[in-house]
């Protein structure tokens, strides 16, 4: 990743990601993150993976190189039924409610485990509503994905 820098001033670029693959021969979800999780939604509980707790950074100035670092890798058996999610960080850190709080990652926890019995076209929609009744009136902070998988 190379990115335009403005010399004599100290910056640290860098991003947030996760990686997921699905391996249907062996039921495994292989996940690695950088500063993201993996949400679980089993049995209408919502279980966190959580992701290594670096970004993925450049620093141009100070050492010119990717800084190497290691990502744990975890392997998650599934189910059939499993429900699987990535978010960007935009999500969790909405503002909203009634004390103008951030979502966080309980409260986002709650509202995948709350409709984790819908089905898909429906849960999508329950999801999105509840995500943008929390916003209310409040910016939108960053960006906000979520993605979703159903094994």
């Amino acid at each position: 990743v190379l990115m335009k820098v403005n010399q004599g001033t100290p910056q640290m670029y860098g991003f947030d990601a996760g990686i997921l693959t699905v391996d249907d021969t062996t039921q495994t979800i292989e996940f690695a993150g950088a500063r993201g999780d993996l949400y679980l939604v089993r049995d209408g509980q919502t279980h966190t993976i959580r992701g290594t707790r670096s970004s993925i950074e450049f620093d141009a100035i100070t050492r010119g190189h990717h800084v190497q670092k290691e990502y744990q890798l975890h392997k998650v058996p599934f189910r059939s039924g499993d429900q699987f999610y990535m978010i960007t960080d935009g999500v969790r850190d909405q503002f909203g409610g009634e004390k103008n709080r951030k979502l966080g990652r309980k409260r986002l926890c709650d509202i995948l485990a709350k409709h984790a019995s819908l089905e898909s076209k429906e849960r999508e929609k329950a999801i999105q509503k509840d995500l943008l009744i929390w916003k209310g009136a409040n910016a939108k902070v960053d960006d906000a994905t979520l993605v979703g998988i159903t094994c």
